[in-house]
Formats: C-alpha cells, sequence, structure tokens
C-alpha cells in the first residue's frame, strides 16, 4: 500500500511537473487584447469544428452567440479590476465548462442531474432550505464560477442571496471580478512551485478556489487553460 501511494504521488507530481513546463512557454505573451480575439478563442474551446455542441443549461447553444456573451462580460470585469482577461476565462472553464448552471459535481450526481443541468431542475432541487435539508445538502458550489451557496463563499459574497444569482452569467462575473480583487489585495507573500518563484500578483487569482492559500494544483491548471486561450488570440492578431 505504502509503494502504491509513493507511485501514484510521484506520477502527481510528474504530471503537475509537465503542467508547469508546459505552462511556462507561452504565458505572458497573450494577445486577449479585444473581446472579439477572446471571445474566438472561447469559441475554439469547444473544438475545431462548427459542428461540435457547446451544451449549458441542459440544451445545445449558439457557440458564437455565448462565446460573444462570455467575452464582453470577462472584458468590461478585467478591465475594471486590472484582471487578466485570458486568467479569468480559464476560471470560468476549469470551474464549470463555461456553464452557468453547473452544480459541483459530487451533488450533482447524488441528486441524478445530468452534466449540465437545465436552470429550472437546480432551482427546483436546491433553491429552498427545505429542498436542501430533503437532499441532505447545506451549501453547494453553483454556476459558472461555481461560488459557494448559500453561505461560505469569500466576503460572503453569496450571503442573502437567491439561488438565481449565482445561476446569472453577469451576476457571476461581476461577483468573481470583486472577489480577485480582494484576493489580491489579501495575497502578500512569495511563494515557490518547483524552480519557479511567483509573486502575488501572478498567483492571487488562486484564491478563489482554496479561498485563502496557493494551490500548486490550480494554478498549474488555470495556467494551461489560459495558454491555450492565449495562443489562440495570438492566432488571431489581425483579425480584431
Amino acid at each position: 500500500m505504502g509503494a502504491r501511494g509513493n507511485r501514484v504521488s510521484m506520477r502527481s507530481m510528474l504530471v503537475f511537473f509537465a503542467i508547469l513546463l508546459f505552462s511556462s512557454v507561452a504565458y505572458g505573451e497573450s494577445s486577449c487584447d479585444t473581446s472579439e480575439k477572446l471571445s474566438r478563442a472561447i469559441n475554439a474551446w469547444t473544438g475545431p469544428s462548427k459542428y461540435v455542441n457547446w451544451f449549458e443549461c441542459g440544451s445545445k447553444t449558439d457557440r458564437e452567440e455565448r462565446a460573444n456573451e462570455y467575452a464582453s462580460l470577462i472584458f468590461h470585469v478585467s478591465g475594471r479590476g486590472n484582471h487578466d482577461p485570458s486568467i479569468v476565462a480559464a476560471i470560468l472553464e476549469q470551474e464549470s465548462g463555461y456553464d452557468r448552471c453547473q452544480v459541483g459535481g459530487p451533488t450533482r450526481r447524488s441528486a441524478g442531474l445530468p452534466v449540465h443541468p437545465t436552470k429550472a431542475a437546480v432551482i427546483e432541487l436546491f433553491g429552498t432550505e427545505k429542498a436542501r435539508k430533503a437532499r441532505r445538502v447545506s451549501r453547494l458550489d453553483l454556476g459558472a464560477a461555481q461560488f459557494l451557496w448559500p453561505y461560505g463563499a469569500p466576503y460572503r459574497v453569496t450571503e442573502g442571496v437567491p439561488i438565481e444569482k449565482p445561476l446569472s452569467l453577469d451576476w457571476t462575473i461581476e461577483a468573481l471580478g470583486m472577489t480577485l480583487t480582494k484576493h489580491r489585495e489579501s495575497a502578500k507573500r512569495r511563494v515557490s512551485v518547483f524552480n519557479k518563484v511567483l509573486l502575488p500578483n501572478d498567483y492571487y487569482w488562486t484564491y478563489h478556489h482554496t479561498g485563502y492559500n496557493f494551490s500548486k494544483s490550480y494554478y498549474g491548471n488555470v495556467i494551461r487553460r489560459a495558454n491555450r486561450l492565449a495562443r489562440s488570440c495570438n492566432e488571431n492578431n489581425g483579425k480584431g
């Protein structure tokens, strides 16, 4: 058991090290400097073919329309808070796969919900305290940014908020921008990731996942996604 545990641990370290090596190549060279470029990069997330579907809130969506909506909101909030739009988009991708009706995996599966639940189903199952008690759920991760609701999210952003708010994209991205700004203010120390030293401005957004501390795995996953978005934006240079 001990040997197997060591093998698993070593494998995890190697995978994460590979993510970091891959991440360090392109990041910082992002050309996601317009909403149009970011929209095309988000659209490409679902696949290179226009026939690949993007499901959100239980149904197939118009890919271009949805990507435009996400990119526009992300750019507005990122510009106001001086956040990297590629990072903000990557957080939403990491948390929910760009699905404003998403529910945290364990809760979703125990409730028998599909991978992309409808808004009506989420509200019916979890919208009231009585409904949550019936399913033995006191709080759950909700929406595109997976904020913990109805309480427990950073800076009390979901306290006293009806369930419809975390399932609303404009509210979610506004709340994400506000909490990221506060996370940046609270991040003070340097952290080491293998041979790489990160300053607070390099990693503060990982607090969205932990609430208070740096997370190596979350850093690696979000940076990998941000790099892919950045490469797509670079390919779109001159088109937007």
